[in-house]
């Protein structure tokens, strides 16, 4: 499962970040401004990787006792027998904060670099505070730190960062999806969450955990190549029941043009009576065997992620996504250079403009 892969990724790389503090860059300091870009660049890591890990945990560095284990991390209940228990913003804005004054402290690690460099540093407790706005999150630390060498002494007390990552969209993701569990105490919001995700250009999966728990988790591509998970759990009243699925698709490989050709394509999907419906205007899917054919000479370079819905007889939806990568070198047509021409007021002026394909595929 995608989560399960994500966790074990996440996990090395916040081991990596506790175990190899960044204090190591401060070796080459050689005034007292290289402390404070020092604590800066900390405050700006730690805070980023807040991000990510308590997105995972639902919002959450120290997850409640009503969340659910998974691997090394727990994933709370947003929604638990019919009631909602997501948290407040203010919650996770607190729960941030935590987490980067632990981790700020581990990364600056006693400024022992700077000590062994002949620098003497006197340090007080470390507060922040973190604010998620409408685009991104501000953090704001008080962290009053001295230093002292030959030379004289400089005071540090303020810090900031602003981290471009909109937490509040992914917040409000999940909470339009709670909202619309309301309606339905007990059924999965499937047919929601598909066009949610789709209108808001992201993917996600559920995992049945068995005993009526449920792991959602709403996957985004941030900058950079970075995946940031946010998961919450469901638990609903099934009794012994299991989760069934009359329709199961078969995982559609991303394709990845590079040059114009025409896609032909079937969906594989298996159920009772199976109806294909395609959201794109690329093209138009057969609506009972999933076949379709695309000619792709005419789009324009981009990812396009195109979801593809599956309705059986008695009425059973299922969701997956498409997935088109088109990077054409150059398929521009090519006109031949128009010289210098002249008109004569009164006179009509006529000239045909004389262009190639380049890809030899239209005369």
């Amino acid at each position: 499962m995608f989560l399960i892969t994500a966790v074990l990724v996440l996990a090395a790389g916040t081991l990596y970040f506790f175990n190899s503090p960044k204090s190591e860059k401060a070796a080459i300091a050689t005034n007292f401004e290289d402390v404070r870009n020092f604590i800066s660049t900390c405050l700006k890591d730690t805070a980023e990787e807040g991000i990510y890990f308590i997105s995972l945990q639902g919002g959450y560095y120290n997850a409640p006792e009503d969340s659910l284990p998974f691997v090394f991390i727990r994933i709370p209940y947003y929604w638990h027998l019919g009631n909602g228990k997501m948290p407040e913003k203010e919650t996770i804005e607190i729960e941030l904060s935590k987490f980067i004054e632990d981790a700020v402290q581990l990364c600056a690690n006693n400024f022992t670099a700077f000590r062994q460099i002949g620098y003497d540093v006197e340090y007080e407790n470390l507060a922040v505070i973190s604010k998620i706005t409408e685009k991104n999150v501000l953090v704001e630390a008080k962290f009053p730190v001295k230093i002292n060498s030959k030379a004289g002494s400089r005071e540090f007390n303020d810090f900031n960062s602003i981290i471009d990552i909109n937490i509040n969209e992914k917040y409000g993701y999940a909470k339009q999806i709670i909202e619309e569990q309301k309606k339905d105490a007990n059924t999965i919001p499937l047919g929601f969450l598909a066009e949610l995700a789709y209108d808001s250009n992201f993917t996600f999966e559920y995992i049945y955990m068995g005993d009526g728990d449920v792991i959602y988790s709403l996957i985004f591509n941030e900058s950079l190549g970075n995946t940031l998970i946010y998961a919450f759990a469901a638990k609903y009243d099934w009794g012994n029941a299991t989760l069934s699925q009359p329709i199961s698709i078969k995982e559609i490989t991303e394709f990845n043009l590079t040059e114009p050709k025409v896609i032909n394509y079937k969906v594989d999907a298996f159920g009772e009576n199976l109806t294909f419906y395609d959201y794109t205007d690329l093209f138009d899917i057969n609506p009972k065997t999933g076949q379709m054919n695309f000619d792709a000479f005419d789009v324009s370079n981009g990812n396009y992620n195109i979801l593809i819905k599956i309705v059986d007889g008695n009425g059973n939806e299922a969701f997956t996504i498409m997935r088109i990568s088109i990077n054409y070198n150059n398929k521009l047509p090519v006109i031949e250079p128009i010289g210098n021409l002249t008109a004569f007021v009164g006179q009509e002026f006529s000239y045909k403009v004389k262009a190639s394909d380049p890809t030899n595929k239209y005369p």
